[in-house]
């Protein structure tokens, strides 16, 4: 799946949220459970890419997503999980194909 029209504004979080999942796929190598996890994720966050890609995302799902992103980027998982919680509660309609998969993704991140 190309990423190729994502808005330079908004491909930090391609970036990001690459780096997230490539660094629970490496934690999880042997885990049956993890891989069907992480099989799951990856299609959940392949459709926030695709939908980035189309431009599909309001401007503050996107900005949302870019502290979020930013607050990964620093280790503050805390302030991730912050942040996923404030999109599940302002943007859960806009947000309910992926949202689950990041949620999973930082959880599993901060647990390393």
């Amino acid at each position: 799946m190309g990423t190729s029209e994502v808005s330079p504004e908004a491909r930090p979080v391609v970036q990001s949220l690459s780096a997230l999942y490539a660094a629970c796929v490496a934690a999880a190598a042997g885990s049956a459970g993890k891989k069907r996890e992480l099989d799951d994720s990856s299609r959940r966050l392949g459709a926030l890419f695709w939908r980035l890609n189309r431009r599909d995302v309001s401007p503050s799902v996107t900005a949302k997503l870019l502290q979020l992103c930013a607050a990964l980027d620093r280790g503050d998982y805390p302030a991730a999980a912050q942040l996923q919680v404030q999109l599940t509660s302002s943007d859960w309609d806009e947000c309910s194909t992926w949202l689950p998969a990041l949620k999973r993704l930082v959880k599993t991140r901060a647990a390393l």
